[in-house]
């Protein structure tokens, strides 16, 4: 009886450390998808300034070509 409440605090800072490394490493995987969320739109929206600023003439060449690949 005496050596089990003995290990009662043992208990309690154990599962308080794994909870607390739960949500450490949950935190780190969220902040790691919402930082390569926000680097694909920022890829993405790059992608479109440079598609937005090429002359017609060349994507049309471009879409010929792939039209002769399939």
């Amino acid at each position: 009886m005496e050596s089990e409440r003995a290990l009662i605090p043992f208990e309690i800072l154990i599962w308080w450390l794994f909870m607390v490394s739960i949500v450490y490493f949950l935190r780190k995987v969220l902040t790691q998808f919402f930082l390569m969320h926000v680097e694909a739109e920022k890829t993405s929206n790059a992608l479109v300034k440079i598609l937005d600023n090429l002359p017609d003439a060349v994507l049309m060449l471009e879409s010929d070509q792939l039209s002769y690949c399939n």
